[in-house]
């Protein structure tokens, strides 16, 4: 996605998705959503992020690419 609009529309799109499944996003998710529809954090870095915080990395809000634990 290369505009913010487009990104937006995406996040509002998989967002919608898991909430009809029953999926309660957390305000650090939301927040990664929306660092990502404002360009401070790729899709992977955000995917990362939650998972580190998923594994109960200590400072996982901090996460980027290189904190996911190996065999991840």
């Amino acid at each position: 996605m290369s505009t913010k609009a487009e990104r937006r529309s995406a996040i509002a799109q998989a967002l919608a998705n898991t909430r009809i499944e029953g999926h309660r996003p957390t305000a650090e998710f939301l927040s990664d959503c929306e660092s990502v529809v404002d360009g401070r954090m790729t899709y992977s870095e955000a995917i990362q992020a939650s998972s580190s915080r998923a594994m109960g990395a200590p400072d996982a809000n901090q996460a980027g690419p290189t904190s996911v634990p190996k065999g991840s």
